[in-house]
């Protein structure tokens, strides 16, 4: 291996290293509370370093929720390539949503700042965006389609009512202490499940 792609990948796992310290501290602390220096020393290095990656808090939290957010949307593309009917894959993708509370939670209260920084801010407005767009009307209408072409799915079901179910479900739970993950996942996918079904 010559020396330009040893240090290419060097470069990359540095990014990566500063992306995932990135997540951590905001889904710790939030966004207005995280600094450069904080992310940082989780990650191990000086901020000189993350500065000579990133110019800027911002651009790095942009690139830490874009490669987020790429690697989702890469489980719920595999999930649809799978066999089986659309119940299954609609099963298998509730799988690769729900991973774990403790996922689930930080994932959420870095994702929450990320909706209210996109309301005052152009760069988190086109992430937002764009999450919803593989969500809504990419990916789920595909699902919905090939089940409603199964006879499983009602044809009126709506892509953005199944992302509002989801998403009120997911607020619920993060602030309702005594309810256990697992309590909310059921809740959700019977939920869905009365409201998908002809």
């Amino acid at each position: 291996m010559t020396a330009r792609p040893v240090v290419e990948e060097q470069q990359e796992t540095r990014r990566k290293q500063l992306m995932r310290a990135t997540l951590q501290e905001v889904s710790e602390k939030g966004f207005a509370a995280v600094t450069l220096d904080d992310i940082a020393a989780r990650a191990g290095v000086s901020k000189g370093v993350a500065l000579y990656y990133f110019k800027s808090k911002e651009e790095l939290f942009v690139a830490a929720f874009q490669r987020l957010l790429s690697i989702l949307w890469e489980r719920r593309k595999t999930v649809l390539q799978q066999p089986g009917n659309a119940l299954e894959k609609l099963k298998a993708l509730m799988d690769t949503i729900f991973v774990s509370a403790r996922e689930n939670r930080d994932f959420y209260r870095a994702y929450l700042d990320i909706l209210s920084l996109g309301t005052r801010h152009e760069a988190f407005r086109q992430l937002n965006e764009r999450f919803f767009e593989n969500c809504c009307r990419v990916m789920d209408p595909q699902i919905l389609e090939e089940g409603v072409r199964q006879g499983l799915f009602r044809p009126d079901a709506d892509p953005a009512v199944i992302r509002a179910l989801f998403d009120g479900m997911m607020l619920q739970w993060l602030f309702d202490e005594p309810a256990t993950f697992e309590d909310y996942r059921r809740r959700y996918e019977e939920a869905l499940m009365r409201y998908l079904r002809p």
